[in-house]
């Protein structure tokens, strides 16, 4: 799920629909400043009279307003009444497939997270929240299981609603007001809550791999804090007071004509309801895994490796190199990693950011050593990176190794933060786990028990973990 402050469009992209809004062709116009420019026609595969699809202007941070078309987005308004139960009374987020929406429930006067999914989407995800929550009577009693289990959104309602770009999957869950990943953004969080955070979202990957599951797309933006915020509490009014009204701004299309009934008439940002990294408390690191849309069972269903949806830079190497190889738990392993780092360090690990994908396989081999040799050989675009003998050639732009890494884009920002710096013996503890986890061939990572059960997990995450307890009030 998305909700970023910031959204980049490089060039206008015409669209052709060929069968499904799943499927579409994007054939790149021209560079150009402008941020769209022109309509294109959308053709179904029995040559039927060519559908118009408009191009919006540009509305930062909002989802993709192309996308609500037939097959794709449902248009939700502030103050609209879905099922006649939900009120619509801000946005959550939104991701490539989905609107998540803040609805007040009219019958149990409360309020809960509405997520309205594309109508062209696969929303089987229910079916495995479901399945992780009926498991959970199954679970040890010890507290750090606890958490794992916890940590899995209980289904609320699971309904569909019929619009003019088709039928909806929608589902209903507790509403979590802090996503890590938006308030961490420039902000850190102290060592202890890091620690924790940590060892609940590895608990929490833990149990869903031992239910038999694959989460799919580990990161800290599906990744949510349940603050104890008194939400409930509030009316409509009330919460618009106290977090303020949604900022909404008029849909219009770039050629100036009227909108057509897909399209909402004015976008809506998402609410800002959680607290920064740095104010939050060891008693408010409850968390939440979200977003299931890629989750599998690897016994009752195979998919490869290529069918990896992780963003670049926290994209497994195997997806590279072993393209039809099986996807499986140690994909998930590398995406904990990734996030691991992240909640201890302020630079991201690899950048992905406006590079080539040559480009985060130079910087992984720098960070974490040499990959398998038969992955070498067959890296086309190597010499582009390094000589013959495996040197880098790139200067300055040459990555750090992952201790002197960490240093830099850890170490350095946490003591700028005043947020905690790891002693020695931690960095070495931590550094070590995650050069386990962020093994380039995936044999060689650990299960998530694994990773609960590590040096760092042990002597410094689970400190940490206890003292949260005490410092709960009754």
């Amino acid at each position: 799920m998305k909700s970023l402050r910031i959204a980049f469009r490089s060039r206008p992209v015409q669209t052709i629909i060929h069968n499904s809004f799943n499927s579409r062709l994007h054939i790149h116009s021209s560079f150009t400043r402008r941020l769209s420019c022109h309509s294109s026609l959308v053709l179904d595969e029995e040559a039927a009279p060519p559908r118009v699809e408009y191009q919006y202007n540009w509305i930062e941070d909002v989802e993709s307003l192309e996308k609500y078309v037939p097959g794709g987005y449902h248009p939700v308004m502030i103050g609209d009444v879905i099922k006649r139960r939900y009120e619509i009374v801000g946005k959550l987020g939104y991701g490539g497939f989905s609107t998540v929406w803040l609805a007040r429930d009219i019958e149990q006067q409360m309020y809960v997270a509405l997520k309205i999914g594309a109508s062209d989407s696969r929303m089987h995800e229910t079916t495995v929240m479901k399945a992780l929550s009926n498991a959970r009577s199954c679970v040890s009693t010890t507290s750090v299981a606890a958490s794992g289990a916890d940590a899995i959104p209980a289904v609320l309602d699971e309904f569909t609603v019929d619009g003019p770009n088709g039928t909806h999957p929608c589902y209903t869950t507790a509403v979590a007001e802090c996503n890590i990943r938006d308030c961490s953004f420039l902000k850190m969080f102290r060592l202890d809550v890091a620690r924790v955070l940590a060892l609940k979202l590895a608990s929490s990957v833990a149990y869903l791999h031992g239910q038999g599951y694959v989460h799919g797309d580990i990161h800290l933006g599906n990744v949510m804090i349940k603050l104890n915020s008194g939400l409930g509490s509030l009316s409509v009014d009330q919460l618009y007071e106290k977090y303020g009204r949604p900022k909404t701004e008029d849909i219009s299309r770039v050629d100036d004509g009227a909108l057509i009934p897909n399209v909402p008439a004015r976008a809506v940002r998402p609410l800002d309801l959680g607290k920064t990294a740095s104010e939050i408390s060891l008693t408010e690191t409850n968390l939440l895994l979200v977003d299931f849309g890629e989750s599998f069972a690897p016994a009752k269903t195979s998919r490869p490796c290529e069918d990896c949806r992780s963003y670049l830079a926290a994209r497994p190497p195997e997806c590279r190199f072993e393209p039809s190889s099986p996807l499986s738990f140690s994909a998930d392993i590398w995406c904990l990693g990734i996030a691991l780092w992240d909640l201890i360090a302020m630079k991201p690990l690899f950048n992905g950011q406006f590079v080539p994908a040559d480009s985060v396989v130079a910087q992984q081999e720098d960070i974490l050593g040499p990959m398998p040799s038969q992955w070498w050989n067959q890296w086309k675009k190597r010499l582009e990176y390094f000589d013959g003998e495996g040197n880098s050639t790139r200067g300055n732009d040459t990555c750090p190794p992952i201790d002197a890494a960490f240093d830099a884009w850890g170490q350095k920002y946490r003591a700028k933060h005043k947020s905690g710096v790891l002693s020695e013996d931690e960095k070495a503890a931590f550094v070590s786990l995650l050069s386990r986890m962020l093994c380039l061939d995936p044999r060689g990572r650990p299960s998530a028990n694994e990773v609960l059960a590590s040096e760092w997990m042990k002597n410094w995450a689970m400190p940490s973990f206890r003292q949260s307890f005490v410092d709960t009030p009754e």
